[in-house]
């Protein structure tokens, strides 16, 4: 999500930031959950400044995973590299092969149609979307399981123990399933309504620490019906442009109110034109 699926690179967090004055390393990956953010802390420590402003964002949708996961994906992470490539190497033989496309072909469901879905808040212009089932019908995730539960605060310990040797501030930001959102939407609320146990499950577990605890779902509902844009993609969860620009506005917030005064990343000073004599 923070990497910047399908959008170009200079719509993307770093480029955003930058155009807001804000000089910033965005280390996003694709596909990585907690035990790969921690991996990637300690690969990129040593490119941070002593003090500086360190940012997690959470995602509802795929970050909350449990134990087992957690330490099969840390093992993952400690196998050689030369060996990965190999298997790597061979899986893109075999998924380039006839009998994989037609074996795959024949048992692997067709993927439901999309329906354009529309709300109108009144504001604005309607907010669209492509939705496969009616977005009012959304199922609420349970609270976090004692594995999830377990597996965040091994995230947390370690990361607060990198964050202590080098004195970094760290916030922890959850942002919400574009599901939650569409729901939301669907139900013509006004005032962003809480569907997701598992954020608030989160955040009280971020309040353990000494991180700041940020939850951006009201931020991101509130600024997509006061423009009428989608903070999405109409058709695939990851955030679109118009989104990835509440985020970076809103860490800019964050910036503001950590009262952050260190030299990678405080705001450019712009220069002033000169009058004419």
């Amino acid at each position: 999500m923070i990497y910047g699926s399908g959008l170009p690179y200079q719509q993307t967090l770093g480029p955003v930031l930058d155009s807001m004055g804000v000089h910033a390393c965005v280390f996003g990956v694709p596909g990585n959950s907690p035990i790969d953010y921690l991996a990637t802390l300690r690969f990129v420590a040593k490119r941070i400044d002593p003090g500086a402003y360190v940012a997690f964002y959470l995602y509802s949708y795929n970050d909350f995973v449990d134990l087992k996961k957690y330490v099969w994906r840390g093992v993952l992470s400690k196998v050689q590299a030369q060996v990965l490539g190999v298997a790597d190497r061979f899986d893109s033989w075999r998924k380039s092969t006839y009998l994989w496309s037609y074996m795959r072909s024949r048992g692997e469901a067709r993927p439901e149609p999309l329906r354009l879905w529309q709300y109108d808040l009144g504001k604005t212009e309607p907010i669209k979307l492509l939705y496969a089932h009616d977005p009012a019908f959304y199922r609420a995730p349970h609270s976090l399981t004692k594995q999830q539960q377990a597996a965040l605060r091994l995230f947390f310990d370690g990361v607060s123990n990198e964050a202590r040797q080098r004195s970094w501030q760290i916030a922890m930001v959850i942002h919400p399933d574009d599901a939650e959102i569409y729901a939301n939407l669907a139900r013509g609320s006004q005032v962003f309504e809480d569907l997701d146990r598992r954020r608030a499950d989160a955040s009280t577990i971020c309040q353990e620490y000494s991180f700041h605890c940020e939850d951006i779902s009201r931020y991101i509902y509130e600024r997509a019906i006061t423009t009428g844009k989608n903070p999405y993609f109409t058709n695939n969860r990851h955030f679109s442009e118009f989104g990835m620009r509440i985020v970076g506005e809103e860490f800019v917030d964050q910036l503001s109110r950590s009262q952050l005064r260190t030299p990678n990343i405080v705001p450019r000073q712009r220069r002033l034109p000169q009058k004419q004599a």
